[in-house]
């Protein structure tokens, strides 16, 4: 089912994704911005629902190459995988249009309900 407006977290991960990002450079602009941490289990739930309700495109970067590291042993080394297995990729993800308006209306919503709010403890 469709949402008519991002829930705070959403919203929260809707400002940080304006321009193109990747999963791990939004958690650490979370972190940075709201001065707490996000799961990466959170943010990947969170981005598959703005996902799902039209408002974020997610795109498949590059293939993950495979890491070759040195050992203790001299001229040795060995070939270290991603945990996803040897077809992970990096995924970005970008507000679409639809979910611009979005953003918008949760803005304009949040900062009514703040105005009544404060209205209401005068």
């Amino acid at each position: 089912m469709k949402a008519d407006l991002p829930s705070p977290v959403e919203y929260r991960v809707m400002v940080l994704i304006a321009s193109e990002k990747h999963g791990r450079d939004i958690a650490k602009l979370y972190h940075e911005r709201y001065g707490e941490a996000i799961s990466y289990g959170t943010l990947y739930v969170t981005l598959r629902r703005l996902r799902d309700n039209g408002w974020v495109d997610v795109r498949a970067g590059q293939p993950v190459a495979a890491q070759v590291t040195s050992t203790a042993k001299a001229g040795s080394s060995r070939t270290t995988l991603p945990k996803s297995g040897a077809d992970a990729r990096f995924r970005s993800f970008k507000l679409t249009s639809a979910g611009k308006r979005a953003w918008n209306r949760s803005r304009d919503f949040y900062i009514r309900l703040a105005t009544i709010a404060d209205t209401a403890m005068a």
